[in-house]
């Protein structure tokens, strides 16, 4: 099972990822929308679809996934990283 404190929330005022170590969802091997974005650390799930589905397919309860953290910003960089399948 996958600890919830090494997962974030990050939103900005149009939408938000769940920030999930990359090695993660490598190990899962499943198709995710280009809506959703990378580093060389990190995965970044857009909420609607990826975030949920991911939350799921790891058995993280609607309990559980209110204990991960959030961090709110202005505008989020996250957009301008790779897309998940590049």
């Amino acid at each position: 099972m996958i600890d919830v404190t090494k997962l974030l929330w990050i939103s900005d005022p149009s939408h938000a990822w769940l920030k999930v170590p990359l090695d993660v969802v490598r190990r899962q091997g499943h198709a995710y929308s280009d809506y959703s974005y990378k580093t060389e650390e990190f995965a970044y799930l857009e909420e609607d679809c990826d975030a949920t589905l991911f939350l799921r397919q790891n058995l993280i309860s609607q309990h559980d996934a209110e204990k991960i953290p959030e961090n709110n910003c202005e505008y989020c960089d996250i957009r301008t990283y790779k897309t998940i399948n590049e």
